[in-house]
């Protein structure tokens, strides 16, 4: 018995690193073609674009920058990869995931940059500010956006959206129906009719 014990520590050395690599795809989009993606002040594609990120524990700051645009920054952040914790019983496989970064995972595995165009003026600022509220919204709360809709209620996701949007709750689930994805509904919704 002791014997299969050793085994399967031995098996499960690195867990996160073994099955989450030590790195993550994380892809980058954005309301407006060719941004310029830079994680922690590198240079790494042009939207949209996915790129394989370094996992570490500190997460990363992610910059997007256009000619004629403001540039758009936010925290990539990460928490416990929920894999690594198979590593509890092992200082050493433990140790194994620290080095390599599997022991952390991001908290998302996409980026959409809103980017501001520069000198705008007060009512371009403020439908811009209204599609960002939208987005955003609409990003964070795609599944309760989905769930409402599947059971045909107006419950307070999509009476919130609709607030938001202008757009009434029938609108709103025929679009959300439509959309297969957070980034696609955000499309649907600031699309110009």
């Amino acid at each position: 018995m002791r014997r299969y014990l050793i085994l399967a520590v031995l098996l499960l050395d690195g867990c996160g690193t073994i099955f989450s690599r030590s790195t993550q795809d994380i892809s980058f989009d954005a309301d407006t073609d060719s941004v310029a993606v830079y994680v922690d002040g590198a240079f790494i594609c042009k939207t949209p674009c996915s790129y394989p990120l370094e996992r570490q524990s500190e997460g990363s700051r992610i910059i997007g920058k256009k000619e004629g645009f403001e540039d758009a920054s936010m925290p990539l952040r990460t928490k416990i990869n929920p894999v690594a914790l198979g590593n509890l019983l092992s200082v050493y496989s433990w140790t194994t995931d620290f080095v390599s970064g599997g022991v952390w995972k991001y908290t998302r595995n996409g980026v959409y940059f809103n980017m501001k165009p520069k000198n705008m003026k007060t009512v371009q600022a403020q439908q811009f500010k209204q599609r960002t509220d939208v987005r955003y919204f609409a990003l964070h709360n795609f599944n309760e956006l989905k769930d409402e809709t599947v059971r045909s209620r107006n419950g307070e996701y999509i009476l919130a959206l609709s607030e938001l949007s202008g757009k009434s709750a029938t609108d709103l689930k025929r679009i959300i129906k439509s959309a297969n994805s957070e980034v696609q509904l955000t499309e649907f919704l600031v699309a110009k009719e």
